[in-house]
């Protein structure tokens, strides 16, 4: 029956049971490939018009150095469960041996108790046909531990200790990442907007440069204006082309910036829906009190901390090396003989045996001496790297505040000067059609007016964009 199935599936599909195991390989070569694709490519098709907000959460499903920050939480997690599986989970060892007329076998289960013993509990047996009874059997326990190691629970436990370090750095890194990953969003977005709006004004200048220099070519035809005229137009027009193909640039690179973050193939088309930057935001912050809840909960901070704090432990157990490395083993058993195994036909006896051992190296523990004092030194520079670390993200955070200070400013100023230049650019087309200036001039007030209007663009973004930098700094107000 098996034959004649596996004819008509051969018959009916062509391929024999060789090839379904290759076609079977495939397919999971070519799942591994699409789940691999789907990790490097974005989940949702890119809108076509991205805001703030819609930007910001797809960064946080789409953005790699987030995924990879998240799967490196994900091994950390499954790492301190290995070495809580490596310390304190039993290890079976079964031994046998044969002789003569002699056979032995031997069951021990080892394991580690987390207050610093070694604990082996064991059966065994031994088969021996010149005696009588011919079978010694027995059951007992072992305990052990280094007599002068006072760190020997820490020590036993260094390496659980180690996992749950790096889980809580994995953890600290995925919410620094996050939150910094936010701040680039906003960086990447205002930077488009503002090149957009620069590239805007800088449109406008073109149209207005070329409408100029047609005005001043039928001036200059009727005899109403100098030759000298029609080449400022014509510099006027060739220094706004250059300006506008500059802005266009940079905004092909903004928007190649947050695509990248996104998670999208570059240069894919899209275009975003403007923040309102008018007004000043009202941003509460007190330099101080953030320095302080900084020191306490950012994850730089908190992840320097906790390398310190195990460096700590490793430096308890090296001092421990240096100590006489005596082990100290007690054995307690019931043993019976009998021609049976476990049989108690004889009287049982209940031995009890100490196991005493002393090592050292013969070179006064040289190597254990050096690497306690290369552990001092690195927790010295550890040290020194966390006051640097303080330092500055107080420095940032204070820098940051002048500057939010220093741009509120630069925005008043700025409104008042645009409205200036404004005024200055009319009355200086009036001078022109009167004829008291030329058209140099004329092209100054515009390229004036331009820059105001940019600056006051540039520091109402730069301003939001310090915002959010001070924010990416702070951590939460406590530990998730």
């Amino acid at each position: 029956m098996n034959v004649g199935c596996f004819y008509e599936l051969k018959e009916d599909y062509g391929f024999s049971e060789s090839d379904l195991s290759a076609r079977m390989k495939a397919a999971r070569r070519h799942q591994e490939r699409e789940s691999a694709r789907r990790l490097v490519r974005p989940s949702d098709e890119l809108p076509k018009e991205l805001s703030l907000s819609a930007a910001i959460q797809l960064s946080e499903t789409n953005n790699r150095s987030l995924a990879r920050a998240r799967r490196e939480l994900e091994r950390a997690r499954l790492e301190e469960r290995v070495a809580e599986a490596k310390i304190f989970v039993p290890s079976l060892t079964v031994s046998g041996d044969s002789a003569d007329k002699n056979v032995s076998s031997r069951l021990g289960v080892a394991y580690a108790s987390k207050v610093g013993l070694e604990l082996e509990p064991f059966i065994e047996t031994e088969f021996d046909d010149t005696r009588d009874p011919t079978n010694s059997s027995g059951l007992g326990i072992t305990v052990s531990r280094r007599v002068f190691n006072v760190s020997e629970r820490v020590r036993l436990r260094l390496p659980i200790t180690r996992a749950a370090k790096d889980l809580l750095v994995s953890a600290n890194f995925l919410r620094l990442v996050q939150r910094t990953l936010r701040f680039s969003v906003f960086q990447a977005f205002y930077n488009i907007q503002r090149a957009s709006v620069r590239m805007k004004v800088r449109e406008n200048r073109v149209k207005d440069a070329q409408e100029f220099l047609k005005t001043i070519k039928e001036r200059l035809k009727f005899g109403f204006a100098a030759p000298v005229e029609e080449a400022n137009a014509l510099i006027n027009l060739n220094q706004a082309e250059a300006d506008l193909d500059n802005e266009q640039t940079n905004l092909r690179n903004a928007m190649d910036s947050l695509l990248s973050i996104l998670g999208y193939e570059l240069e894919s088309p899209f275009s975003i829906t403007p923040e309102d930057v008018a007004s000043i935001p009202d941003f509460q912050y007190d330099v101080a009190r953030d320095m302080e809840r900084t020191r306490v909960y950012h994850e730089e901070l908190a992840n320097q901390r906790a390398e310190i704090g195990f460096a700590k432990k490793e430096i308890r157990v090296q001092k421990d090396l240096l100590k006489p490395q005596v082990s100290l083993g007690l054995t307690a058993q019931h043993r019976m003989r009998d021609d049976f195994p476990f049989g108690s036909n004889d009287p049982a006896t209940d031995p009890v045996g100490v196991e005493l051992s002393y090592q050292t190296t013969l070179d006064g523990k040289k190597a254990d001496k050096a690497r306690l004092e290369q552990l001092k030194t690195e927790q010295e520079e550890r040290h020194l790297s966390l006051k640097d670390s303080e330092t500055e993200l107080e420095r940032r955070l204070r820098a940051l505040a002048r500057r939010m200070e220093l741009l509120k400013n630069r925005i008043r100023l700025a409104e008042v000067r645009l409205e200036a230049q404004k005024r200055r650019l009319q009355a200086t087309l009036r001078k022109y059609e009167q004829g008291d200036v030329d058209n140099l001039e004329v092209t100054r007030a515009k390229q004036d007016l331009d820059a105001a209007e940019i600056r006051l663009l540039d520091a109402r973004i730069d301003l939001r964009l310090a915002i959010a930098e001070y924010e990416s700094i702070l951590p939460p107000a406590a530990p998730e």
